[in-house]
């Protein structure tokens, strides 16, 4: 090389004087893969006196690698006579990354389009396929993609209004998501495809982009679970009007054992050698345990019915924890705990139901006191406001064995606890909190808990001071 400008530092990271008078000074920078073609261009252009226009690799000084394209012609050097090389190479670098990035780009579409499970095709003004995938021949039953070439689609369509509905609502939106259409396959099965399509372009031009699946097996699916879970709640609704309408006929005889086996302990205990009073206990015990579980059973069942109604009344806070506290106290006592009582508000007069409130209280008092050993039982009440309105909150904490936090959703699941093992510890239906919950959403209110293992647990009853 006789010349080489100083732009060849850029491109190559060698400054001119690199190449100047060398015999082969691109030996070195040459990418090993391109020095037979850069010589085999070179020597054409010589032995043809043809210009030349190539792309090589050269390593820059850096050890990065870069594309450059190679322009120039022969000619003859007018000092010497000697034939002369005289040429332009260009840094084409980002170029050629770039189209590579196309080409790999475009691969992986070609790829997606024809490995993709949902069917995809673009049709022509008059609704007919222009362009599709494998997959929309396959879920149409077509052999293959060039055989649904020139198809028009709304044919395909079975039902003729559907048809001109979707044609409408295109032509108003330009577009129609999850679009479900019954379309004839061309064996004549009739499927349910989804359809998403957008339309592009205008008059001549205006083309329908369309991908769709079939979701034929969906649908039945969901018919039939549909059908399976109505089947149930209609089932379900049974069952508890059943329940409802024997509420008379179970509490009756449950009744009557609980009533004469009072009677005669009474007269037992008036004997001068009693030996009834003991049995006669455990039939009384056993009985009003029973109908206790009865109860909770028929008050799920007549609420699961809608037999139960609420009777707002009138009521000062102050008579409801008197009447809860006494009742309590005795279970309380049970388990050697104490009832300590934290109120505020207590002349509050309120407007709810004084019976339903009352049995929700007590359901997670009775809790507090089976699952605490010889600690403290606290019945806080507060008065809130929210929204402008006042908010009665009645929280029982204690300091028993706790609930994980995992377990906090299904203890107001019906017939369910904390644990399976605590059923067969402490006994109950299960049914204690679901009832209250329910009670509480009657009054338009809810029960929130807060509690961890080892830390004990709080309750919190929350409704309207006042119902409406």
């Amino acid at each position: 090389y006789t010349y080489m400008s100083p732009a060849i530092t850029t491109i190559t990271g060698y400054p001119p004087e690199f190449f100047i008078d060398q015999p082969d000074p691109f030996k070195e920078i040459l990418h090993p893969e391109d020095r037979e073609s850069f010589s085999r261009h070179i020597g054409d252009a010589i032995a043809t006196g043809r210009a030349f226009n190539f792309e090589h690799r050269v390593r820059h000084k850096d050890g990065s690698t870069r594309w450059i394209r190679v322009q120039g012609s022969i000619g003859l050097d007018a000092a010497t006579g000697l034939q002369s090389v005289d040429g332009v190479q260009l840094d084409v670098t980002d170029l050629y990354e770039a189209r590579e990035a196309v080409e790999r780009s475009e691969k992986t579409f070609r790829h997606l389009f024809e490995e993709m499970s949902e069917g995809y095709w673009v049709c022509d003004a008059k609704a007919r396929v222009r362009l599709c995938n494998r997959a929309a021949a396959k879920i149409l039953g077509y052999p293959d993609e060039a055989s649904l070439i020139g198809i028009e689609t709304l044919d395909m369509i079975v039902d003729t209004a559907a048809r001109q509905a979707f044609v409408e609502r295109l032509a108003r939106e330009g577009v129609a998501e999850n679009y479900e259409l019954d379309v004839r396959r061309l064996d004549g099965q009739i499927v349910t495809l989804s359809f998403s399509t957008h339309l592009t372009g205008a008059g001549t031009d205006l083309q329908g982009e369309s991908t769709f699946r079939d979701v034929t097996l969906q649908k039945k699916i969901d018919a039939e679970i549909r059908e399976a879970r109505e089947a149930a709640e209609q089932a379900n609704l049974a069952k508890s009007t059943f329940l409802a309408n024997m509420s008379h006929e179970l509490r009756t005889p449950l009744n009557a054992i609980i009533g004469y086996s009072e009677m005669m302990m009474e007269e037992a205990q008036e004997l001068a050698d009693d030996p009834f009073s003991e049995d006669l206990q455990k039939v009384y015990n056993a009985g009003t345990h029973l109908l206790s579980l009865i109860n909770d059973v028929l008050d799920l069942s007549k609420i699961e019915a809608g037999r139960t109604e609420l009777f707002v009344e009138d009521f000062r806070l102050e008579e409801l924890i008197n009447s809860v506290s006494s009742t309590v106290q005795p279970m309380i006592a049970a388990n050697g705990n104490e009832l300590a009582l934290d109120l505020a508000d207590i002349e509050t007069l309120l407007h709810q139901d004084l019976t339903k409130l009352r049995q929700s209280l007590l359901n997670l008092l009775s809790n507090a006191a089976k699952f605490t050993d010889h600690g403290t039982i606290t019945l806080s009440t507060r008065l809130e406001s929210e929204a402008g309105k006042p908010w009665l909150s009645l929280a029982v904490a204690d300091t028993g064995i706790g609930i994980p936090a995992e377990k906090h959703a299904q203890l107001f699941d019906e017939f369910s606890q904390a644990d399976a093992s605590t059923t067969r510890q402490y006994g109950g239906t299960g049914l204690g909190l679901a009832i209250s919950r329910r009670f509480c959403q009657m009054m338009g209110g809810d029960i929130t808990v807060d509690s961890s293992p080892g830390e004990g647990s709080t309750f919190t009853i929350r409704v309207p001071a006042a119902h409406h």
